[in-house]
This record gives C-alpha cells, sequence and structure tokens, in this order.
C-alpha cells in the first residue's frame, strides 16, 4: 500500500456503523480525471419495507448513487448531466459528499474492475494472487475501493458486448456505468493497455462453472416488447412527464418540494411508482393501446433521470405493472365489464360466488374461465 492513512466517514446502519475511506483526489490519474465525474454520499441501502439491505456475507449494503455538485441523483444514462473532475473536486466537501465517481462509456476504451473484500476473495479464489502479481509487475493502476477492503482497478480495453460482468466478488464495467474512485493507490501504477487482465479475470470466473452474470439482469420473458411501443407517442410523453413534472424527470425526487400541493418523497422507490403512474395514466389519456402500455411506460421511464438499470428488474415486475393496472382501473375502460360482473355475481361471506341470472353458485374456477379471455377494445388493439 503506497497510500498515507486516509481520512473516514462512519455511516451509521441498523446493524451496524461503516467506515468509508475519503478520496485523495490528487493521486487520481489524468486519463480517469477525463472521464465525466460526479459525487456521491454514501447512504445505507433499505428494502421497501424499511429495512437494511445485507451483501450475501452478511454485511451492511451502501448506496453510492451519483450526484451532481448540488446533491440531486444523475442518470447515467445522461452524460450530459454530469460534470468535470476539476468541478466536482472543487465542490466536494466531506460534510455532504463521501467521494467522487467516473461514468464509464465505451468511447472511453476504460474497463473498470471491482474487487470486492479482497480478502474473502482470496480465500474462495487463490488463482487470483498470481493475476494480481502480474499486475503489479506490470503497474496497472490500482486503488482501494471506499469500504477500505477492496481493490479497484482501471485499464485500457473492452468487454465485447460492453455489458458489465460479475460473479463472486468480480466485477467489470466498461459502459453506462458509475463507479468511484478514491486515488488511495496501492501500488505505482497508471491506466495503461491491460487487455489481458481483462480476458484472465473473465476467464477465470467463467471458470467457476456459470457463466458470469450481465447487467442489468433482467430475464427476457420479463422484458416489455418494445417492438410495440409508438416512439412518436414515447417523445411526446416523455416532453410531457419533464414539463409538467420537472422534479421527479430530473432525477431530483429528494429535493424540497417548491409549491404547497407537491408531494415529498420519503424515497426513491416511491417517487419511481409517482413518476411512472403520471406517465401510465397520461399514455391511457392520450390513447395507448393496453397491451402495450406497460411497454410504453417503461421506455418513458427510461429516459428520466430517475431511472437506474440496477432497479429495472423491479420496475419490469412489480412497479410499472401495479400502475398500469390502476391507471386502467381508473380510467373507466373497465367500468362496463365491472358492473356486468357485479349486477350478475354476488360474494356470500363464507359460503361463495352466486350466480344470480342462473341461481346457483359457482366454484372460484367456472369464474375465472368464464372472464380470463375477455378484454376492453381500444384503438389499436386489446387488453
Amino acid at each position: 500500500m503506497i497510500n498515507n492513512t486516509p481520512e473516514k466517514q462512519i455511516i451509521k446502519t441498523q446493524v451496524g456503523d461503516v467506515e468509508i475511506l475519503l478520496p485523495q483526489l490528487t493521486n487520481i490519474p489524468v486519463a480517469i480525471r477525463q472521464q465525466p465525474t460526479a459525487l456521491w454520499r454514501a447512504e445505507p441501502e433499505l428494502d421497501n419495507g424499511g429495512n437494511q439491505k445485507l451483501k450475501p456475507n452478511g454485511k451492511p449494503r451502501i448506496s453510492k448513487a451519483p450526484r451532481n455538485a448540488s446533491g440531486y441523483n444523475i442518470s447515467k444514462l445522461k452524460p450530459e448531466q454530469w460534470s468535470t473532475f476539476g468541478d466536482c473536486s472543487k465542490a466536494f466537501k466531506p460534510s455532504q459528499f463521501s467521494g467522487t465517481g467516473i461514468l464509464l462509456q465505451a468511447s472511453s476504451g476504460i474497463v473498470g474492475i471491482d474487487l470486492d473484500d479482497v480478502t474473502e476473495l482470496f480465500q474462495k479464489r487463490p488463482e487470483l494472487k498470481s493475476i494480481l502479481k502480474d499486475a503489479i509487475s506490470k503497474k496497472v493502476y490500482c486503488e482501494t475501493s471506499p469500504s477500505g477492503k477492496g481493490l479497484r482497478m482501471f485499464v485500457c480495453g473492452s468487454l465485447s458486448d460492453n455489458k458489465g460482468k460479475r460473479q463472486g466478488g468480480i466485477e467489470l464495467y466498461s459502459d453506462k456505468s458509475f463507479l468511484t474512485v478514491t486515488g488511495l493507490q496501492t501500488w505505482p501504477g497508471d491506466v495503461i493497455d491491460a487487455q489481458w487482465l481483462v480476458d484472465a479475470l473473465l476467464t477465470m470466473i467463467c471458470a467457476s462453472g456459470t457463466a458470469p452474470n450481465s447487467l442489468p439482469a433482467v430475464s427476457p420473458s420479463a422484458i416489455p416488447q418494445v417492438s410495440k411501443v409508438n416512439a412518436q407517442l414515447v417523445a411526446k410523453l416523455a416532453a410531457w412527464a419533464a414539463n409538467e413534472h420537472p422534479r421527479l424527470w430530473g432525477g431530483r425526487w429528494d429535493e424540497p418540494p417548491q409549491l404547497v400541493l407537491e408531494k415529498k418523497y420519503d424515497s426513491q422507490s416511491e417517487a419511481d411508482m409517482a413518476l411512472a403512474g403520471h406517465i401510465a395514466r397520461e399514455a391511457v389519456n392520450e390513447g395507448a393501446a393496453p397491451n402495450t402500455l406497460e411497454a410504453t411506460v417503461m421506455a418513458v421511464f427510461e429516459q428520466s433521470a430517475q431511472y437506474r438499470p440496477d432497479k429495472r428488474r423491479t420496475m419490469v415486475n412489480h412497479t410499472i405493472p401495479k400502475v398500469v393496472e390502476s391507471a386502467l382501473e381508473n380510467s373507466g375502460l373497465f367500468k362496463p365489464l365491472i358492473d356486468e360482473v357485479n349486477e350478475r355475481f354476488g360474494l356470500i361471506e363464507g359460503v361463495g360466488i352466486y350466480d344470480k341470472s342462473r341461481g346457483c353458485f359457482v366454484s372460484d374456477q367456472q369464474f375465472r374461465q368464464l372472464y380470463s379471455n375477455r378484454h376492453v377494445e381500444l384503438s389499436g388493439g386489446a387488453a
């Protein structure tokens, strides 16, 4: 280790305190300084129930979302929201932020390598030691991660599909990814051509018996059918959302409301739900076909600063279907069908479903079969 003893922040979580090493910005190489840069603040990562999320090793997860100098979240998909390294260095104050980080883009030709908790990694993957010895001898740039337990390396190279790869504490990124930088160099080095290192790590994690996860990890069945999306409608809805809900659209969900009637959001997940709901309702008003609504809302939401690729699975599987269902129910499209059900059937508590038109009870299965294939016609499709 060649860095001096760094200053620390103490982050309190539900399961104990976490130490965060503050960066030594003057030690960061020029190649990294040339990339789009953001600030970040360490915060406990909570689940929807407000409980501390934990890593597989039982340690608390810490959120490191990129932020601008005003402290508002910015998007990895919108490089124009990012700043220069110089501006972020001037804005960095330990009382407000925990450090800086860069936006990796395929065009930069830089691969970021994240090794989480190397002590544990060496125990699980002893072959990693020889790879790091080669990295030391070839003077690959390497720094200590903010946790003080991991290593972060940056090299000139590429990933075959530009998608992040991770497996068992070894992660590689090259595009649309945010990685923190500390300048806490572990050995003398610089950002040099080291495709051999990228290939060696990919070979090692693939040899574990399972292919590395590509990020974001979303199963094909969970991805909306974007081929059904009307591009003009998506553009119109995006412009509408940016104009009508600028605070949410800009990812500034935690910004204090400026108007009396503006809502205050207790979490980013709540803000996600709110923005997606606004988009879904407007999409219905614009006449989007019900069978394209989920894909349309997702396509619009992705353009906002509120979108985070690591939350895509949650958005696709839970948030988007929920807001679309609510938008359709409140639109009145299903009212005739609901009225028909209420007129014909009655639920007798503890007995069952009574069909008033036939004068008899029907089973749950019979009721479901009767309405499972019903649909509501709307211009362009059905649901």
